[in-house]
């Protein structure tokens, strides 16, 4: 060996206590809906369940039809989504 081969930076070395200690990393908080939210008038995330619930509701309702989903400019909808959350 020579000693190009031997050459390594001291960040590539670790101690053996380091080896299997797995790296911990906080869960992160779930992101808030900003079109939701601002229609709402209050903040909600986007794992909200009923706020879920509700989107997969609309999405049996509307069936497979190529239009696209415009659910938060339909005043009915706004309005139950108000109701609901």
């Amino acid at each position: 060996m020579n000693s190009d081969e031997m050459d390594f930076l001291q960040s590539d070395v670790f101690s053996g206590a380091d080896a299997f200690r797995p790296s911990f990393r906080p869960r992160e908080e779930p992101k808030l809906d900003p079109i939701v939210s601002e229609l709402v008038g209050k903040p909600i995330k986007v794992n909200n369940p009923k706020l879920i619930a509700l989107i997969v509701k609309w999405k049996k309702e509307k069936g497979d039809s190529d239009e696209p989903d415009n659910f938060f400019q339909d005043p009915v909808k706004i309005e139950e989504l108000k109701q609901t959350l």
